[in-house]
């Protein structure tokens, strides 16, 4: 600690002036005469602004951005932390300010989204108060935050309401699970989901528009409280599945959202959106399966009731076989024919001739001892029944013979957090991650991939799977250039090893690109930097790969003291060297002018 003066400070009762200290040999205090800031800095006030998921904090003191540790801040409903869900710690976020008194904080996108859904949090200001550890904040002399208790929480100051609409931002229809996806700006309410106002139509202009009702129990929820998971009834299914102007590819479908379709937790509604075209849509390409038959003699008929919608002209009577119990003995009809009902795309009735109505008739004593072993028929996309072993008249067929299928993916490049959803509970502990590729693109086009390593968090058999990258894993990730840098460069390949369901099926393979995809908004730091004076060069060591090309040398001053320095060389230039084009390790050689210049 120095201090230099001019003449201008002071006089004495002479009107002389003071004697000036140069800055060049400015006087050091001394050690006794030293006191050090003991004051710790603290929170005065804040303002909470949902709208724009921001957070205006107040200081006694100038805080260091760089230092604040996000994850650690809670809101909650109370000055008194409570036990039944009425607080939310922060799993992220960054500093919009430099460092300052006042420091605003962008809370994350899913935290925000959490914090909205939560009952009775962050409703208005008396719902609102923050609390955190000592550790979360410190001032410009390292000196940590007074903490503020879960106990005696501070309120807020100032609370600004949500006054934004939700909007659609991403849709998915996916005809093989049955599942439309819709994924708003915010997160909104399942519970106001108003299925009559959603609507499917085969374009913009044509007169094609099919609206379908949904039953109560299948609107689902991912991780995140701005999806929506909606399952098409079979019958709307089947519907859409038979109609060969609609649904058929991503340029045919299109959904329209009426007004109200949905509300946010603030009340406010989505507005009439669309049509607007899916943005991703998936081909049915699983095979019809037959669930049952029956038999009904006095009739003279055999219903066939599939899982979904078949192409009643691409049934095949003559191969349709029937076994019976008895003695093992099998028969083909030839004299039956076929015909389907427009409101049962799922069932096909055989008229039995009288030939095959005989046979069958004495085949068994009982029909319950009748199978059907084989039959030839395929649905609307051209997807051939599935082998269907044995199936007993009037029963259906109870073993799980189904590959579980990856139905979305999720990806926060922030913190490495990857959630896997499956059609249904798959075994955790058959799950291996080694089956698991990232990939910048889909199939062969793919040119960067990083195989997963570890990271597996759930414990219990579910249809939802998180896994939590390593730091090593995610570094790896970063250095890769085109890797996992937004939504169309994050793609899953799974292999079949990867896992399997409750009943020991492997998983399907294929590759999916992820539905929800959380940005790297996390500032690299320089954790580490050597000189080496004989041959001229620096070498900075960041905590994450950064991009060589854009490292500028004249951001770097090399000085003689940590505060007030009176000596220091600011870089003009340099040669710039990495092993990458993304490194964490970047060496500079110095100019001949900043070589001179330290010494």
């Amino acid at each position: 600690t120095f201090i230099s003066v001019e003449e201008t400070l002071v006089m004495d009762t002479n009107s002389n002036p003071a004697m000036p200290i140069l800055e060049s040999d400015a006087l050091q205090i001394l050690e006794q005469d030293f006191t050090p800031d003991t004051t710790n800095p603290s929170l005065s006030q804040y303002t909470f602004d949902l709208d724009s998921g921001q957070l205006l904090l107040t200081f006694t003191k100038v805080i260091l951005v760089d230092q604040i540790d996000f994850i650690r801040i809670t809101l909650q409903n109370s000055s008194r932390s409570l036990a039944n869900g009425g607080s939310y710690t922060l799993t992220g976020g960054r500093a919009l300010t430099n460092n300052s008194i006042m420091v605003d904080i962008e809370v994350s996108l899913l935290d925000l989204n959490v914090v909205k859904a939560t009952a009775n949090l962050a409703v208005n200001s008396p719902t609102t108060f923050l609390s955190f550890p000592s550790t979360v904040f410190r001032d410009t002399r390292e000196l940590p935050i007074v903490p503020i208790s879960n106990s005696s929480a501070l309120p807020v100051n100032t609370f600004i309401p949500d006054t934004t609409d939700p909007t659609l931002v991403f849709s998915e229809l996916d005809m093989n699970t049955g599942f439309l996806t819709l994924n708003f700006s915010e997160a909104v309410r399942h519970d106001s989901l108003s299925i009559t106002a959603i609507t499917i139509t085969n374009s913009l202009t044509q007169d094609v528009i099919v609206g379908f009702r949904l039953t109560p129990d299948v609107v689902e929820r991912y991780d995140n409280e701005a999806t929506l998971r909606i399952r098409v009834q079979a019958s709307d299914l089947d519907r859409l599945k038979a109609e060969p102007r609609l649904a058929t590819s991503l340029d045919d479908t299109f959904v329209i959202l009426g007004i109200g379709a949905v509300r946010d937790f603030a009340g406010r509604r989505v507005p009439r959106t669309g049509p607007v075209m899916v943005s991703r849509y998936t081909s049915d390409t699983t095979g019809p399966r037959l669930t049952s038959f029956n038999i009904d003699p006095s009739a003279g008929s055999i219903t066939l009731t599939f899982d979904e919608a078949v192409n009643v002209s691409s049934f095949v009577v003559e191969n349709t076989e029937v076994t019976t119990r008895l003695n093992g003995s099998t028969y083909f009809l030839h004299d039956s024919t076929a015909s389907q009902l427009l409101t049962l795309r799922n069932v096909i009735d055989i008229t039995l001739g009288s030939s095959d109505l005989m046979t069958l008739t004495n085949f068994a004593p009982d029909r319950n001892l009748l199978a059907i072993t084989n039959i030839t028929v395929s649905d609307f996309d051209g997807n051939s029944v599935q082998p269907i072993g044995s199936i007993m008249s009037g029963g259906r067929d109870e073993v799980d013979t189904f590959a579980p299928q990856v139905i979305v993916v999720t990806f926060n490049a922030n913190n490495g957090r990857v959630v896997i959803t499956f059609t249904e509970a798959i075994d955790i502990g058959s799950f291996m991650e080694e089956g698991i590729i990232l990939k910048d693109a889909m199939g062969a086009a793919a040119i960067s991939q990083f195989q997963l390593t570890s990271g597996l968090e759930t414990t219990t058999n579910s249809s939802a799977v998180t896994i939590q990258l390593s730091e090593a894993d995610l570094l790896a990730i970063k250095s890769m250039p085109n890797l996992a840098r937004d939504t169309s460069s994050t793609v899953f390949s799974f292999a079949s090893s990867t896992v399997t369901d409750i009943s020991g099926n492997a998983l399907a393979e294929g590759e999916v690109t992820v539905i929800m995809y959380v940005p790297d908004t996390t500032s690299p730091q320089l954790s580490s930097w050597d000189i080496d004076l004989s041959n001229g060069n620096i070498t900075l060591h960041f905590n994450e790969p950064v991009i060589v090309s854009s490292v500028e040398p004249s951001a770097i001053t090399i000085q003689n003291r940590l505060s007030f320095p009176d000596e220091m060389v600011r870089l003009t230039g340099g040669r710039i060297t990495a092993s990458t084009a993304e490194s964490m390790d970047i060496q500079i050689y110095l100019t001949t002018e900043n070589i001179n210049g330290i010494y």
